[in-house]
C-alpha cells in the first residue's frame, strides 16, 4: 500500500504547488492485484494490493470527497470540473475476477446498473446546463481491428447506443498505452474515444483538453520537458540534458529486443535478417505509441525488415501487427493514413 500512499501526496503536491485539481479513476492493475510489486532501489518485491475501499480511502482528496453523485455499484462518481463542465469518471474495471484468474484482468465493463445511474448523472447536468465529458481506463471504441479484446469495453456495442441517446460525444481512455484517436459516426452526430499515450513510454506525451461553451473542444498533446527542467535545476545526467533522444533510443531498444526475441527461434531466417525485421518493427512501435506513425511511412516501405515482414509466413510472429500498420483499412495509425493526426481534435459545439 505504500506506493499508493506515496502517489497520494505526490498528487497532494501538485495540487499544492500549481492548483490543478486531480480527479483519479482506477485502471485494471490498481485493486486486488495479485501481481502487485513495489521497489527497493532498482529490485522488484512482491507488496499487497489494495481493496475498491483501500482506493476510495488513500485518494479520497482527488474527485470522491468533491463527488456531486456516487455509483453504488462501482468507484464510479461525478465531478464539477466547472460549473458548465462535468466529468464522469468511470470505473470500468473488473477486478473481482483478479484473485480467480491470479492476474490483472484486462478486459472491462460497464454493468447494468452504473449505465442507469449515467442516464441519471446525465438527467442532471441538462438541468444545469452543464456538458458532459466522460473519462475510463478502458476504450469505448475499437481502436484497431485486429487487437481489441480485453481493451475496449466487453459491451462496448450497448455504451455506444447509450451515448448516442444521451448525446455524449467525447470519451477519454487509456489501457492500449498508446496515443490514438478514434471516432464513431451515427445519424445525429459523432463520438469520438481519445487513448491519450502514457507518460512512462517515449515521448512521454499528457493532453490539454480546453473547453469554450461557444465554441467546443480542443484536445491537444504534449511532451513533458525532462530537458529545460533539467537545464533550470542545474542537473548534469546527459540522459535527462539530452532526454528526448535517449528515452527515443530506449524505447526503440526495448521494441527491438522484444520482436528479435519472438523472430530468434526461426530457422527459416539469417541473423541478419533477424536483426533487419526487428529494426523495422521498433521503428513501427516507437512512432505507434506516440501517434506518430504517418511519419515513418517512407522509413518504413523501403526498409529490408519490411520486405521481409510482407514475405512472411501468416504465423510468423508479429507478422499481422506490422501488416496492420500499413494496410489496416479501419486503423487510425495506418502509415498511409496522413489526413488523421492522433494527437489534435477540434470538436466543435453542438447547434
Amino acid at each position: 500500500m505504500n506506493s499508493y500512499l506515496k502517489l497520494a501526496e505526490k498528487l497532494k503536491k501538485l495540487e499544492g504547488s500549481s492548483g490543478t485539481k486531480v480527479f483519479v479513476i482506477p485502471g485494471n492493475h490498481d485493486i486486488d492485484n495479485p501481481w502487485a510489486r513495489g521497489f527497493e532501489g532498482s529490485k522488484q518485491i512482491l507488496t499487497d494490493n489494495i481493496s475498491p475501499e483501500d482506493f476510495e480511502n488513500i485518494y479520497q482528496d482527488y474527485g470522491y470527497k468533491e463527488a456531486i453523485s456516487r455509483d453504488e455499484s462501482t468507484l464510479s462518481y461525478l465531478v464539477a470540473a466547472s460549473d458548465d463542465l462535468w466529468l464522469l469518471m468511470l470505473d470500468t474495471n473488473e477486478y473481482a475476477l483478479n484473485s480467480e484468474l491470479e492476474m490483472p484482468t484486462p478486459n472491462g465493463v460497464i454493468l447494468d446498473e452504473t449505465q442507469n445511474w449515467i442516464e441519471k448523472c446525465s438527467q442532471m447536468a441538462n438541468e444545469n446546463n452543464a456538458r458532459i465529458v466522460t473519462v475510463m481506463h478502458h476504450n469505448l471504441l475499437k481502436h484497431s481491428e485486429m487487437r481489441y479484446f480485453g481493451y475496449t469495453l466487453d459491451n462496448y456495442k450497448k455504451i455506444q447506443e447509450l451515448y448516442e441517446k444521451l448525446g455524449f460525444d467525447l470519451n477519454l481512455s487509456g489501457h492500449i498505452h498508446a496515443q490514438d484517436i478514434k471516432s464513431y459516426d451515427y445519424e445525429n452526430g459523432t463520438i469520438y474515444d481519445v487513448a491519450t499515450g502514457t507518460m512512462s513510454a517515449y515521448p512521454a506525451r499528457y493532453a490539454v483538453l480546453t473547453y469554450e461553451p461557444n465554441k467546443g473542444f480542443k484536445y491537444d498533446t504534449t511532451s513533458v520537458d525532462v530537458e529545460k527542467w533539467a537545464r533550470s535545476t542545474g542537473q548534469d545526467n546527459e540522459n535527462l540534458l539530452n532526454f528526448n533522444e535517449y528515452s527515443k533510443g530506449l524505447y526503440a531498444e526495448s521494441a527491438y529486443k522484444k520482436a528479435y526475441d519472438r523472430l530468434s527461434n526461426l530457422e527459416s531466417y539469417s541473423e541478419e535478417e533477424k536483426m533487419e525485421m526487428a529494426e523495422t518493427m521498433a521503428i513501427i512501435n516507437t512512432a505507434r505509441f506516440g501517434g506518430n506513425t504517418e511519419t515513418i511511412k517512407e522509413e518504413v516501405l523501403n526498409s529490408k525488415g519490411y520486405e521481409l515482414w510482407v514475405s512472411a509466413s501468416d504465423d510468423v510472429p508479429n507478422k499481422d501487427r506490422v501488416m496492420n500498420i500499413v494496410n489496416g483499412n479501419n486503423d487510425s495509425s495506418n502509415i498511409n493514413n496522413s489526413d488523421y493526426n492522433n494527437n489534435h481534435l477540434i470538436i466543435p459545439i453542438k447547434k
